[in-house]
């Protein structure tokens, strides 16, 4: 059974889009967490390195 909204899609339409939004989001939170790793990792290795070399 399939219901038509105001925006001429259906319920289920609605349905695979917000599932689609909810792992488009769990993607970007992912990528975005491993560049703030890398980064941080990156950060971290060169302050070590300083150090070392300061030494």
């Amino acid at each position: 059974m399939m219901t038509r909204t105001a925006y001429g899609l259906s319920t289920n339409g609605l349905f695979a889009l917000a599932i689609a939004l909810a792992i488009a989001q769990v993607i970007a939170l992912v990528i975005l967490l491993a560049i703030t790793r890398s980064l941080l990792g990156q950060a971290l290795s060169m302050a070590v390195f300083e150090a070392m070399r300061r030494q």
